[in-house]
């Protein structure tokens, strides 16, 4: 298996963990009350810290520098905070098209450390 093909499968295995098995209803449902309720941002961050370190942490061990962890763990955060802000409040679309956002991104994270070797 090429090790692009490896650091995606575990970006998504990281990804659904934070998404599903991490998040609790409480979050889900508070996150699309950020404009209405003092629970929705914190919500709504945590559960975007919650993508941002694990994907920092997998993009540290397979190989990556700190730095380059550490700002692709926080772009990932900010990314999968404004997909699920624009779902959850705008309600732009749906599920599905949210996890192939939130899928996309990763792709697009494999492709610059693939590119770039960071």
């Amino acid at each position: 298996m090429s090790d692009a093909i490896l650091l995606f499968a575990l970006l998504v295995a990281g990804h659904y963990i934070a998404d599903f098995a991490m998040q609790n209803q409480f979050v889900a449902d508070m996150k699309s009350k950020v404009h209405t309720d003092p629970h929705g941002w914190h919500a709504l961050i945590a559960h975007s810290v919650h993508h941002a370190t694990l994907t920092g942490l997998t993009v540290f061990f397979v190989g990556q520098a700190p730095l380059s962890a550490l700002t692709i763990g926080i772009c990932t955060g900010a990314a999968h905070a404004v997909i699920d802000y624009k779902k959850a409040v705008d309600h732009s679309f749906g599920i599905t098209v949210d996890q192939a956002l939130h899928l996309g991104w990763l792709l697009y994270v494999v492709a610059v450390i693939t590119h770039f070797g960071l």
